[in-house]
């Protein structure tokens, strides 16, 4: 691999900064942890690097998308979705990453990533069952980032089990611990 992992993580990091200060300047009220995240482009050296990782394996570099464009794949269950990598070779889907960062409200954002990435899985999956996107099911890549701190090191609210035990897994785990 031509990249150095942790300089791309550290990109991350430095263009989510620019992203938060330039909403700041543009008076842009989305302010917080969100102003640095929703310009969408703080993970894109992250694909680059799963790109080259690809490119390193064989892949030719063409069929390897990330960035803005051929990222769209068919659904089952919605018309189709853009992933933040995509990989077809010889006119199979090889693989479909997506990147997701956890910056804040872990709970909440946590639940909505699970609940996302599930969905999504599901929904490429059948469609692959109904050969909507070839005859193989394609290697899905689901990558979260969570900022490091006392919160995300901590377990939120204790669990409520008023039906059913929680699975032992969850319970004393912390956000970092859930999405590992």
């Amino acid at each position: 691999m031509k990249k150095d992992p942790r300089k791309e993580v550290l990109a991350l990091w430095k263009l989510r900064s620019k992203a938060e200060k330039k909403a700041r300047q543009g008076g842009n009220k989305d302010l917080g942890l969100r102003a640095g995240v929703t310009s969408g482009r703080h993970l894109d050296p992250l694909s680059q690097l799963v790109r080259d990782v690809f490119v390193d394996a064989g892949i030719p570099p063409e069929n390897v998308h990330c960035g803005t464009r051929n990222l769209e794949i068919p659904g089952f269950y919605r018309p189709q979705k853009k992933w933040d990598v995509v990989v077809v070779h010889d006119g199979v889907l090889v693989a479909a990453v997506e990147f997701k960062s956890i910056l804040g409200s872990y709970g909440n954002n946590m639940n909505n990533r699970t609940e996302e990435s599930l969905g999504n899985a599901a929904d490429l999956l059948e469609a692959a069952e109904q050969g909507l996107i070839g005859t193989r099911p394609p290697w899905l890549g689901f990558v979260f980032f969570m900022q490091d701190d006392d919160k995300s090191r901590g377990g939120g609210k204790s669990l409520k089990q008023p039906h059913f035990p929680v699975d032992g897994a969850f319970v004393g785990a912390t956000y970092q611990q859930r999405a590992s």
